[in-house]
């Protein structure tokens, strides 16, 4: 995975979705939002997830919500 708040394309929306504390390994549903390039992703430790700095990619996501409220499973653009 890779990047913290804005993720690279090729990252797990499910790890990701831990790693932002949205989601425990128990799964569940969040939403996410489909973004353009981003120049870099940086690396983080959270919520027992190592993400991996990577250089730039064409598309991005983050994930939308907080630990109160989760979404149905959908996507949008940013």
């Amino acid at each position: 995975m890779f990047g913290y708040e804005v993720y690279a394309d090729d990252s797990s929306i499910c790890q990701a979705a831990i790693h932002m504390g949205l989601l425990t390994d128990l799964g569940g549903e969040v939403t996410y939002a489909i973004g353009g390039a981003a120049p870099t992703f940086e690396a983080r430790v959270k919520n027992g997830i190592t993400s991996t700095k990577k250089q730039s990619r064409n598309r991005t996501f983050k994930i939308i919500g907080d630990k109160k409220h989760t979404c149905s499973y959908f996507h949008e653009t940013y």
